[in-house]
């Protein structure tokens, strides 16, 4: 997915208004963070959006706070970013709901 197609994604979840990102205090109210795998140091997931309208955010192993934020972080650095390359592995979109296992998001 480029980027172009990615922000659109985003425009009709409502998450670029008048070209901007929403705050983190609403970014966090709608973050769906999945836990895949026990112990201390779980893998997780950060969705954002709907069922046929997904983004997922890959954070590095750290705690759900630090996660937010740097899921955060990747969510605007795509919005503020000027070229329309390929989208940065640590983000995917899918349309199929969110996966049983750790791994991307798929679309049909």
């Amino acid at each position: 997915m480029t980027i172009k197609e990615a922000k659109d994604n985003l425009i009709r979840l409502g998450l670029i208004v008048n070209g901007q990102p929403i705050s983190f205090n609403a970014f966090k109210k709608i973050a769906d963070v999945h836990e895949y795998g026990r112990g201390r140091n779980p893998l997780r997931i950060v969705f954002v959006g709907v069922k046929d309208n997904r983004f997922g955010f890959y954070p590095m192993r750290d705690s759900k706070l630090s996660n937010l934020k740097e899921s955060y972080d990747l969510y605007v650095n795509l919005i503020n970013s000027k070229s329309n390359d390929e989208v940065h592995d640590d983000i995917s979109w899918g349309n199929c709901g969110i996966p049983l296992s750790y791994g991307k998001l798929r679309s049909y």
